[in-house]
């Protein structure tokens, strides 16, 4: 018996696990865990850039909200030393502030581009203007408002305005604003008014009298915005602008209808009321010109002077035969109604109104210069016109500043703490906020805000500008570039 012998044969999956196997099961078990702690490191450096993006976020956020607190401070005159700046916590993070510079700067100035060509005429209201502008045949009102030049706003465009002299009056309540131009050429005259929505009313005028140097102002009677027209005689024409009509009013001798402050309304209604056609006002101004706190009313005519003095409740007016009045307002400290005059003989003589009654007075002691037009005083400093530039001149140093021409200028209040000039040259409109406060300060600071742990989050310098006194007080305030 053959019996074939076959070599065993023994299979290779008989169980025992091939090392290639495990190696395999090792690698991608690895780059399992790699991918996980990569995934992992991934998410947290996620996690952490965001929370340092929040933190970055957050101290700026903070720094900003500082330095508004500190500029709010400086200006309630709430920081008397400074060489002590207060810090401010803003949730976990603090911001603290060191000076670094300190020098004296200029009275404040702002100044605004008009989208037009040349500006034409501003119309002070409140703490914003309305201006008006002239380009290709179109005459643009934009309303503009002091502490944000950026929000200016566009009211109106008018047709048709060339070859005519313009006057203006605008009123504000709440965000409403009513704007009145007056149309005057050879031909006719007439009225638009542009109403808070954005429509025109156009109608022509009857107007009895020349309107070439006019007096227009704006008010609300019995909540109607309402306008008053004269030629600065004591007769005037009253204007309701919700049933667009036309009534004759008239004031007292040395006087004309106008609206004055909050719209109140200057007028006289008795029967006896005389005609004064010969005298004009030339100029209306209302500020203390009595010392009591209270605003009084002043008419400037070429020969005479009027004041409504609010604390006596009476008007009362002042001529020289033969004089010319050449200068008014303030002329000294105590704040009392002072008027140049140039008497025929060419001598110059000073007049004051003081308990009830007008006086000769010496004059400005310490400025005795040929003032002429509108003059203010305050701070031992003189602000009028000499040789047709508005100068703001220092008893302290006698020094004399040209602020603008005379003839592009315009004094008013805009901000209601003293007088401001508006300057109105080619496209731009240039106003300089209280002249007479002096100049400013302007303080250069190092910002330092820190974490909760006390680690530095962020390092700035800020340029911060101070202007006025007390509680004027005014701040600009911006990152130093």
């Amino acid at each position: 018996m053959n019996v074939s012998m076959q070599p065993a044969i023994r299979s290779r999956s008989s169980g025992r696990v091939p090392y290639s196997s495990i190696s395999l099961l090792l690698f991608a078990s690895a780059v399992v865990f790699i991918s996980v702690m990569i995934l992992f490191s991934y998410i947290s450096g996620v996690f952490d850039i965001q929370s340092g993006l929040e933190e970055s976020i957050q101290a700026v956020l903070s720094e900003e909200s500082a330095v508004e607190l500190l500029a709010g401070d400086l200006s309630r005159g709430s920081v008397s030393d400074y060489s002590y700046m207060p810090s401010y916590g803003i949730d976990d993070q603090i911001t603290s502030f060191q000076i670094t510079g300190i020098e004296s700067t200029p009275p404040e100035e702002i100044a605004w581009s008009v989208p037009g060509d040349t500006v034409l005429q501003v119309v002070p209201l409140d703490d914003r203007l309305v201006v008006i502008s002239g380009s290709e045949g179109v005459l643009r009102l934009d309303l503009l408002t002091l502490n944000d030049l950026d929000r200016s706003v566009h009211l109106a465009d008018l047709q048709g305005w060339e070859g005519s002299t313009i006057s203006a009056a605008a009123l504000q309540s709440a965000e409403s604003t009513y704007v009145f131009v007056v149309f005057v050429s050879a031909e006719a005259a007439r009225l638009t008014t542009v109403f808070p929505d954005g429509s025109l009313d156009d109608r022509l005028l009857e107007v009895p009298f020349d309107l070439g140097n006019g007096i227009i102002s704006a008010g609300f009677i019995e909540d109607v915005p309402s306008l008053v027209i004269s030629d600065g005689s004591s007769a005037g024409l009253l204007f309701d602008s919700e049933v667009c009509s036309m009534d004759t009013v008239s004031s007292p001798q040395g006087t004309t209808p106008v609206f004055v402050g909050e719209g109140a309304f200057f007028s006289y209604s008795g029967e006896d009321a005389a005609q004064d056609t010969l005298r004009q006002v030339t100029h209306v101004l209302l500020d203390d010109f009595t010392g009591d706190r209270n605003d009084d009313l002043v008419f400037v005519c070429r020969d005479c002077i009027s004041i409504l003095d609010s604390g006596r409740g009476g008007l009362m007016s002042d001529f020289i035969p033969g004089g010319n009045l050449v200068a008014w307002g303030t002329a000294e400290g105590r704040g009392l109604l002072s008027a140049r005059w140039i008497l025929n003989s060419g001598q110059e003589r000073w007049r004051i109104y003081i308990d009830g009654r007008f006086m000769d007075s010496p004059g400005p002691e310490f400025l005795p210069l040929p003032w002429e037009g509108r003059i203010a005083y305050s701070r031992n400093s003189m602000l009028g016109s000499l040789s047709d530039s508005l100068i703001r001149a220092s008893e302290n140093t006698g020094e004399l500043i040209v602020i603008s021409p005379t003839a592009s200028s315009l004094i008013c209040d805009v901000e209601g703490i003293g007088p401001d000039v508006i300057d109105l040259r080619g496209n731009t409109v240039r106003v300089h906020l209280n002249p007479l406060e002096g100049n400013g300060l302007h303080l250069t600071m190092r910002s330092l805000t820190r974490g909760g742990g006390g680690e530095i989050l962020l390092q700035s310098i800020w340029d911060l500008t101070v202007y006025g006194s007390g509680q004027d007080k005014r701040v600009r305030w911006e990152r130093s570039v």
